[in-house]
């Protein structure tokens, strides 16, 4: 079983009309998981042949040239990963330097975050995630969406585990506790709208500082 991003997302991505950090999440999805490959193939054929149906409209002669710029180097929909190191290659342009030359805080025992700077304003945030074997995010909901995309290792929450490829979707709905696995490190690409509210007594002590 593969945990991969809703069509809705995928239909935005081949759109182009996804904000950068999603836009940026879902192509390196998509490098990873092949049925979102494949999904993301069936739905530009129904677009193309939609879009030939209708008059074109004007656009800018170098908008598909500025629009891939913004994701680095891409893969044929078909074609298998590449990668840079550990990194998928959409994410390449983001992490120019490596993962060691990031700035990399500690948010908790056993994990550290990386924030990846966007060429465009957005009310998403764009990171790199790494949490130790066994460590994870502390207990949590959330005030916006959360986009969690495994890179290396894995993760389990009460609801499944996710490995390289899986995103782990989370709404206003969703209070979960990611946990490692304990053979190794996990690296994961997050998205996320909003503060999250810790739970327990860290989050009372915490929620405030962070405007949760």
């Amino acid at each position: 079983m593969t945990h991969r991003v809703a069509d809705e997302f995928l239909l935005d991505h081949a759109a182009g009309t996804a904000p950068e950090p999603i836009a940026v999440l879902v192509a390196t999805h998509v490098a990873l998981n092949a049925a979102s490959r494949r999904a993301l193939r069936q739905l530009e054929t129904i677009g193309g042949a939609l879009l030939s149906e209708v008059a074109p409209a004007a656009t800018a002669a170098d908008a598909l040239e500025r629009t891939l710029s913004r994701l680095g180097p891409q893969e044929p929909p078909g074609a298998a990963p590449s990668f840079a190191g550990r990194l998928p290659a959409p994410l390449q342009a983001y992490v120019p330097h490596g993962l060691d030359a990031l700035r990399w805080r500690t948010r908790g025992r056993g994990l550290a975050e990386a924030v990846l700077a966007c060429t465009t304003p957005s009310a998403y945030r764009l990171s790199l995630l790494r949490m130790a074997p066994g460590g994870g995010i502390p207990r949590h909901g959330h005030r916006g969406p959360e986009f969690v995309l495994v890179l290396s290792g894995g993760f389990s929450d009460q609801r499944g585990r996710y490995g390289p490829g899986d995103v782990c979707f989370a709404d206003e709905s969703v209070e979960h506790r990611p946990v490692a696995d304990a053979d190794g490190e996990c690296l994961c690409l997050a998205v996320t709208r909003g503060p999250v509210r810790l739970k327990g007594l860290l989050g009372l002590v915490l929620n405030p500082f962070m405007g949760a």
